[in-house]
């Protein structure tokens, strides 16, 4: 707006204005005599004609503004492409295969997931629509973009390699919402017969389990300029901290979960069980061992909680020998098997069992989208990382476990 404009405006809001400098002064004198001109008579001592045209000429400016405005509005909106161009996925291929030249294929493997999540965050960062869906896999319904797959494939293996149930559990893909699995609640039994007698018979009780997915929501907000500054690092940054946050909230689902809108936990379960009697000993331990059928054994892990992994390390005899020195190696074990020590598993009881008769039903393997525009990351100039993924879970054979109770361990 110029001041000769500027001046209007304030004649429209005050008609005895006269300015506040000699400069202003001159132009409003100035403006009121076009004024009284532009309506055909000479200046009046109420200055009526002169707020009359002010007025005027000020509302057209604001709809001279609004109308520019909308203009702006609606170019931002249309000229964004309705899809990535495939000459710019290419050109983003031809970049990543010149700066892999001469790598080991591992080393260059590693390096194009990093890259495309660094370029695809950059992107962002610059509102570059067109590179940032090249490098996306699509847009889904509620707007956002979704993040490129390396990302998602290295969160879900370095998900694997950290010492979860879900590490050693069996994960079933789900291709519906409800997956029904028969168990084995009772074996069969064979008998020894004789010549010429009835050969004896036997049943087998079979149940099944009903596995429905569960949702698992994550949402991460981070600034922009840690997007662009970061560059590559980013990528595993963010990478740590949703692994951390998934793996544990399943750990504590799959022990603890009630079964109606978390996954089933083993706690949850009715094992054979050996008291402690409220005074946990070598003895106990070994008692629980051998009640766990030999065929579970072999592949079988301790699920034991922090206080009660302090109170066995320390434990020891009337000599000063330690009850358990399988425990004060860097690698842990009881009675030759490995321990995942948990919080989740409470502290007055510890299980064994062989996990892969834990089964996991995946519906919906971890996916992400992320947005700069959605809750409060346009205002607060960040970007907003959705996880989610659809998983349920339950024991399904319970004589692959035992537990130890009443430790009075606290």
């Amino acid at each position: 707006m110029t001041i000769r404009e500027k001046l209007l405006v304030k004649l429209a809001a005050d008609p005895s204005f006269e300015g506040a400098d000699e400069t202003e002064k001159a132009l409003v004198k100035e403006l009121k005599a076009e004024l009284t001109a532009a309506k055909g008579g000479e200046a009046t001592k109420d200055d009526g004609d002169v707020k009359e045209a002010a007025k005027a000429i000020a509302t057209q400016l604001a709809d001279m503004v609004k109308t520019m405005t909308e203009a702006a509005t609606k170019t931002v909106v249309t000229d964004r492409p309705a899809a990535a161009p495939d000459e710019a996925r290419k050109a983003f291929d031809a970049e990543v295969d010149e700066k892999v030249k001469g790598m080991p294929e591992a080393e260059a493997k590693e390096f194009r997931k990093k890259y495309r999540f660094a370029q695809f965050a950059k992107a962002l960062y610059e509102k570059d629509v067109t590179r940032v869906k090249a490098l996306a896999e699509g847009t889904p319904a509620d707007g956002g973009y979704l993040v490129p797959n390396e990302f998602r494939a290295t969160l879900i293996e370095h998900l694997l390699q950290t010492q979860t149930i879900r590490q050693y559990a069996t994960v079933i893909p789900m291709e519906g919402k409800l997956m029904k699995i028969p168990k084995l609640s009772s074996d069969v039994k064979v008998y020894w017969g004789t010549e010429n007698k009835a050969i004896s018979t036997t049943t087998a009780d079979f149940g099944e389990i009903e596995l429905t997915p569960f949702r698992l929501n994550a949402i991460i907000y981070t600034s922009r300029e840690l997007f662009d500054d970061s560059a590559i690092s980013i990528f595993d940054v963010l990478r740590r901290r949703f692994v951390a946050r998934v793996a544990d909230e399943e750990t504590k689902q799959f022990i603890n979960g009630n079964g109606t809108t978390q996954p089933k936990g083993i706690d949850q379960e009715t094992f054979r069980s050996v008291s402690a009697a409220n005074a946990l000993t070598p003895d106990h331990i070994t008692k629980a061992y051998y009640l766990l059928p030999e065929g579970y054994r072999s592949s079988a892990r301790w699920l034991i909680n922090s206080r009660v992994m302090e109170h066995l390390e320390n434990s020891k005899d009337t000599y000063g020998q330690y009850l358990y020195p399988s425990l004060q190696g860097e690698v842990k074990t009881l009675k030759g098997r490995p321990i995942i020590v948990t919080d989740y598993v409470a502290s007055s009881k510890l299980f064994f069992g062989d996990l892969s008769y834990y089964y996991i039903g995946d519906r919906q393997q971890v996916s992400m989208d992320v947005t700069t525009e959605a809750g409060e990351a346009w205002e607060k100039y960040q970007v907003g990382l959705r996880l989610v993924e659809r998983v349920d879970g339950e024991v399904a054979l319970t004589q692959a476990f035992v537990e130890i109770t009443n430790t009075n361990i606290h």
